[in-house]
């Protein structure tokens, strides 16, 4: 988690607006207590490493989808990306791939797109 953050916190070196607001919720997210005591408890249970992560992405994605403050319900993909960053710091980028650079004016349709798939 602490390699996630320090990237995170490189990378808002480089960027203001609204990639820096995006990279400082990140970073929010990233150090908050509960998300690393979750991950915790589910190592401590047994789980492995990715099924801590996916376990806690799941939890925390549930909690503030059901949330009445709008600011938690725009945080799930917030969540979601946080979650895969962590997936590819652990497990490498050839084994959770991101998708692949827009090099001209392109469309793209998903059911989600979370904003580390365009950093």
């Amino acid at each position: 988690m602490l390699l996630l953050v320090r990237n995170i916190e490189f990378r808002l070196l480089d960027n203001d607006g609204t990639a820096g607001a995006i990279l400082e919720a990140h970073r929010s997210l990233a150090t908050d207590a509960s998300l690393r005591q979750h991950l915790l408890d589910g190592l401590l249970g047994g789980l492995s490493c990715a099924q801590a992560v996916v376990a806690s992405g799941e939890h925390f994605c549930s909690r503030f989808s059901e949330s009445a403050n709008s600011y938690l319900q725009e945080r799930v993909l917030d969540v979601r990306d946080i979650c895969f960053q962590l997936l590819q710091h652990i497990y490498g980028e050839a084994r959770f791939s991101a998708p692949g650079q827009l090099n001209a004016p392109s469309v793209c349709l998903a059911e989600e797109l979370t904003p580390g798939q365009f950093s």
